[in-house]
């Protein structure tokens, strides 16, 4: 049980690096396509982070 909280954890903060790597990437007025194949992020994903 506490690895797979671990393992949860662990894809809980990638997930969040992620974002916040979007997040700059917008902020430098990136493409989303190439703020989706640097980040693995879906272009829905992204585009909720530009609302």
């Amino acid at each position: 049980m506490l690895e797979m909280a671990l393992k949860r954890r662990d894809e809980q903060i990638r997930i969040e690096n992620k974002i916040e790597t979007a997040k700059k990437m917008i902020e430098d007025n990136f493409s989303i396509e190439s703020i989706t194949r640097y980040t693995g992020l879906t272009e829905e994903e992204i585009r909720k982070l530009l609302q």
